[in-house]
């Protein structure tokens, strides 16, 4: 039994599955897996990502551009980027047609042996870990832990939970896999557990987005600008400027992470 006056419940949405005979992409572990395996394939083998969301695209582009030699192929159930602006569609699928990635639309995947290719890479939504579902907490439909807006466990008071496991009331904002959730959730439990410890009501936390950071390959991307409420208005940017954005997103993302930025 663990003792424990609090605790962080931080424990991520990396724990989907794939079917036999594909890999995922949801950890720096599993991702050097598709790295070296992709690495291992001679020119002209086949690479499919099942999945077109925001992963698939970025894996496929990613793929495609370090290794032209390969034939990657999209395959998703429905539209390629569905969520994006038809505008920011038509940018995304001029650069999968610039890296030669063959799209397929309406396609259903169950088992990968029968796409013939040499690396299968299945990006399809991640799970959560179901640590808080077998501890009795209460979850939602989904297994994440639920919150209240202080990101105190409505089970357990002496818990605070943080990041894609968690399901925050409506109030604290949409919470989605992004740094931009991710931060401030961080310091919104860590005042949490601070205000619980010295005996004083913790403030409530807040999410608020402003873009969605699309990459497409080493040298391009999409910035797809969003209300606080993370839906796309009408306003983007792509290509090499983009890819700088999206580039010092994630450094700045990192620092922060690491207590470098205050």
């Amino acid at each position: 039994m663990l003792r424990f006056d609090r605790l962080v419940y931080a424990v991520g949405s990396g724990a989907g599955t794939a079917p036999d005979g594909a890999l995922r992409v949801d950890t720096l572990e599993s991702a050097r897996r598709v790295h070296d395996a992709a690495a291992a394939l001679p020119d002209g083998a086949v690479v499919a990502a099942v999945g077109a969301g925001l992963t698939g695209l970025e894996t496929a582009t990613e793929l495609a551009a370090a290794r032209p030699g390969l034939r990657v192929r999209l395959l998703s159930a429905g539209p390629v980027a569905a969520e994006l602006p038809a505008r920011s569609r038509d940018r995304v699928r001029a650069r999968l047609a610039s890296l030669g990635v063959e799209v397929g639309e309406g396609v259903t995947v169950t088992d990968p042996a029968t796409l013939g290719a040499g690396l299968v890479v299945w990006t399809t939504t991640p799970a959560v870990p179901g640590l808080a579902r077998d501890s009795g907490l209460p979850v939602d439909d989904d297994g994440r832990l639920r919150t209240d807006a202080t990101l105190t466990c409505t089970g357990d008071a002496r818990i605070v939970g943080a990041g894609d496991a968690v399901a925050a009331p409506p109030e604290v904002g949409l919470v989605r896999a992004s740094c931009q959730a991710a931060l401030p959730l961080g310091v919104a439990a860590a005042r949490t557990v601070l205000a619980g410890l010295r005996g004083r009501p913790a403030p409530a936390a807040s999410v608020s987005y402003a873009a969605q950071c699309l990459a497409l390959g080493p040298d391009a991307a999409l910035i797809q600008l969003v209300d606080r409420h993370d839906v796309p208005r009408p306003v983007a940017l792509g290509g090499g400027a983009a890819a700088v954005v999206k580039e010092q997103v994630c450094r700045y993302a990192l620092r922060r992470a690491r207590g470098r930025v205050a």
